[in-house]
């Protein structure tokens, strides 16, 4: 969720991701990783805990073990982009 006290909408463009962070021991960290690229996401003005849905931007490695099914994952990162 986003949020823009701006006056203006604001369209992010790109994606870096950062940390990574499985909820369970069982799967490491470097078993799924966020793909760093383009994306298309506008939020309005003056809005707070907007969703956002980015399509194909996290992977997990083939040779992530058993242990990562069922885990939940945070992963950190930074959305650039401007004024739209």
């Amino acid at each position: 969720e986003l949020d823009n006290p701006n006056d203006y909408a604001v369209r992010f463009t790109a994606i870096d991701g950062g940390a990574v962070t499985p909820s369970t021991s069982a799967c490491p960290d470097h078993a799924v990783a966020l793909v760093d690229g383009p994306v298309d996401v506008v939020v309005p003005a003056h809005t707070d805990d907007h969703p956002a849905v980015l399509d194909d931007v996290v992977r997990m490695d083939r040779s992530a073990p058993d242990g990562c099914q069922g885990t939940t994952f945070s992963i950190e990162v930074s959305l650039s982009g401007a004024q739209a």
